[in-house]
C-alpha cells in the first residue's frame, strides 16, 4: 500500500501529460491547411504622394501594380506559391511582372494575416510594406490591407523627386490546394535520398511525378522510396564524375507534379562525390 501511494503522484503526473500530449496531437490534426497558390486581387487608395508615378505592369494588364500611385488603384498576382509550416505562412518569389516580394504571415482559427514586403505587388514603383487581415472561408481570405512605402525617381528635368506614401483598401484571395515544396533536406550527393518537405503531395504519389532538372520520375521509379502528403523521399540519380564538367558542383532544379498541375521549384546544389579527380 506505501508503495501505491508513492506511485499516486507520478500517476497523476503521467495522466497530465498524456492529455496535454493528446490534445497537442489533436490540434496539429485539426490545423487548417491554406498552402498553395494563391491568386490575391486588392483594390484601394493612396495618399500622401506629391506625383504620380508610372505603373510597372504592362498597359492592360489586369493584375496591376497600380495605376497611380496617388488615387485609386488595383494590384495583385494570381500565382503566389504560399508554403505553410505549422502556421507559419511564406513565399518568396517574382510576381507577375518579375518584381521579386517575400510573403510572411500566420493563420490562427479563420483569422489569416500577412506582410508582402519588396518591389512586388505595390502600387508605387519602389520597395513598400503591405499588411494584409482576412477571414478564411472555404478556399477564400478576405479582409483589409494597408501599406506604406518611399521611392525616388528624377523628374523629366533630372532633378531627384522622393516621394512617400499610404494605402488602404480590400482584398480576395483564392486559395487553389496544389502542391507546394517547403524545402529539401538531406545530402545532396548522386545516389543518395533527399527528403523533399512542403504540402498536398497527396496521400499517395499515384500518378504524380518528381522531376529532378530534366529526369522524371514516376510511380514506377524505384528511386521513390516514401511519399505523403508532407514528405516524399527520393534517390538522386547516379551522376557520373564526368557529369560535373570538373567543377565541385553543378545544380538542378526540383519539382512537383500532382494532378497534372506542377508546384513550385526549389534549386538544390548537388555535390560531386569525394571519388571523382
Amino acid at each position: 500500500m506505501k508503495s501505491l501511494r508513492r506511485l499516486r503522484p507520478v500517476i497523476f503526473i503521467s495522466c497530465i501529460l498524456l492529455v496535454v500530449l493528446w490534445q497537442s496531437f489533436a490540434f496539429a490534426q485539426d490545423e487548417t491547411s491554406v498552402a498553395g497558390i494563391w491568386s490575391l486581387s486588392a483594390q484601394g487608395v493612396s495618399v500622401g504622394c506629391t506625383e504620380h508615378t508610372p505603373c510597372q505592369a504592362p498597359p492592360g494588364n489586369p493584375n496591376l501594380c497600380g495605376t497611380a500611385i496617388c488615387g485609386s488603384f488595383q494590384m495583385g498576382d494570381p500565382h503566389i506559391h504560399v508554403s505553410q509550416s505549422d502556421t507559419t505562412l511564406s513565399a518568396s518569389e517574382g510576381d507577375i511582372n518579375g518584381i521579386l516580394f517575400s510573403l510572411a504571415g500566420n493563420i490562427s482559427g479563420t483569422q489569416v494575416t500577412f506582410t508582402i514586403v519588396g518591389n512586388g505587388i505595390t502600387p508605387g514603383i519602389g520597395n513598400a510594406t503591405t499588411n494584409y487581415i482576412g477571414t478564411l472561408s472555404g478556399d477564400n481570405i478576405t479582409g483589409n490591407f494597408s501599406g506604406f512605402g518611399s521611392w525616388s525617381y528624377p523628374d523629366a528635368n533630372g532633378n531627384l523627386i522622393t516621394e512617400t506614401a499610404t494605402w488602404t483598401g480590400t482584398f480576395t484571395v483564392t486559395i487553389e490546394q496544389t502542391a507546394v515544396i517547403d524545402k529539401i533536406l538531406g545530402i545532396k550527393k548522386p545516389g543518395l535520398i533527399i527528403g523533399i518537405i512542403g504540402t498536398n503531395f497527396g496521400d499517395t504519389q499515384s500518378d504524380s511525378m518528381v522531376h529532378i532538372g530534366r529526369k522524371t520520375f514516376d510511380s514506377s521509379s524505384p528511386r521513390i522510396k516514401f511519399w505523403t502528403d508532407t514528405e516524399i523521399r527520393i534517390r538522386l540519380p547516379n551522376y557520373q564524375c564526368g557529369w560535373f564538367k570538373g567543377r565541385d558542383y553543378r545544380y538542378r532544379r526540383v519539382w512537383v507534379t500532382v494532378d497534372g498541375v506542377d508546384s513550385n521549384k526549389k534549386r538544390i546544389k548537388i555535390l560531386k562525390p569525394s571519388t571523382c579527380p
